[in-house]
C-alpha cells in the first residue's frame, strides 16, 4: 500500500486486496442427493404397497421433484469436487 501526502495536507491511499476462500460443499451436495433418493424410495414403496391415501398424480409429481433434486445435487457434487480438486492443485502450484 502506498501513502502520499499532498500539499493541501490530505493523504491519498491506493492499493488492492485479494481474498479467496475454499468452502468444500461437495459433502453437502452428496448428502442432499442421498436424502432425495431416500425420499424417492419411500414414495415409490408407498405407491407399490397400495396403502397410499394420496392421489396418484400427487405421488408422481412429488417423486419426480425428488428425482430431479437428486440429479441436480449429484451434478453439484461432481462440479464441487472437480472445482475443489482444481483449486487445491492450482494453489499448490503457486506455493
Amino acid at each position: 500500500m502506498e501513502n502520499e501526502l499532498s500539499a493541501a495536507g490530505t493523504i491519498g491511499l491506493s492499493g488492492s486486496v485479494s481474498m479467496s476462500s475454499l468452502a468444500p460443499l461437495s459433502g453437502t451436495h452428496l448428502r442432499c442427493a442421498y436424502l432425495n433418493a431416500k425420499m424417492c424410495k419411500e414414495i415409490e414403496q408407498e405407491y407399490l404397497s397400495g396403502n397410499n391415501f394420496r392421489d396418484e398424480n400427487d405421488l408422481h409429481q412429488e417423486d419426480m421433484a425428488y428425482a430431479d433434486g437428486e440429479v441436480m445435487a449429484s451434478l453439484a457434487f461432481l462440479e464441487s469436487t472437480i472445482m475443489n480438486f482444481s483449486m487445491n492443485f492450482l494453489i499448490n502450484l503457486t506455493i
